[in-house]
C-alpha cells in the first residue's frame, strides 16, 4: 500500500516498516545504451555503475523476477507519481528487509560483493568471486559485441 498505491499515511508507513503488509514489485523499461549519462537521465538516479556478469545467473535471475511478477499480473496498478507499474509481490519488506535489501541480495546473486549499509542504501559494490566488475570482453578481430 505504501510504495504501490502511494498511500503514504502514519497508519500504511508503520504497516510498511513492521512488515505487516504485502510486498510490490515494480519495473520499467530503460534505454540500452552504454552511455552513462543517457542512462542516468533515464534512469532518473544520481548515480550509475556498469557491472559485467556471467550470463547464466543473470538470465536465471530475470526469469525469477518475471515469474513473480507474472504471478501476480492481474493486480499490477500503474503509480501516478512516477508512471511505474507495481504489482503484488509475497516478499513483505520491513525496516530491517526493505527494498534496497532485495537489491543488495540479487547483486550478490550477480556475484557482486556488496559492502555497506543496504538498510539506506549507504553500499558499494566490489569485484566479487565470479565475473562481477571484470571489464567488458574485447570484440575479437572482426567481431562486434
Amino acid at each position: 500500500n505504501f510504495y504501490g498505491l502511494e498511500k503514504q499515511g502514519v497508519l500504511s508507513a508503520l504497516r510498511a516498516i513492521s512488515g505487516l503488509g504485502e510486498g510490490a514489485l515494480s519495473r520499467r523499461q530503460l534505454p540500452y545504451t552504454l552511455n552513462e549519462a543517457v542512462f542516468l537521465h533515464a534512469a532518473g538516479g544520481s548515480r550509475t555503475a556498469r557491472l559485467w556478469v556471467e550470463r547464466s545467473l543473470a538470465d536465471h535471475l530475470r526469469e525469477e523476477l518475471e515469474a513473480r511478477w507474472q504471478a501476480n499480473a492481474d493486480a499490477v496498478v500503474v503509480r501516478q507519481m512516477d508512471q511505474i507499474a507495481v504489482s503484488r509481490d509475497p516478499a513483505a519488506y520491513h525496516l530491517f528487509g526493505n527494498s534496497n535489501h532485495a537489491v543488495a541480495k540479487w547483486l550478490e546473486r550477480l556475484g557482486c560483493r556488496v559492502i555497506g549499509f543496504p538498510i539506506t542504501s549507504d553500499f558499494e559494490i566490489t569485484k566479487g568471486s565470479g565475473a562481477a566488475g571484470r571489464q567488458a570482453p574485447q570484440p575479437r578481430d572482426g567481431e562486434t559485441l
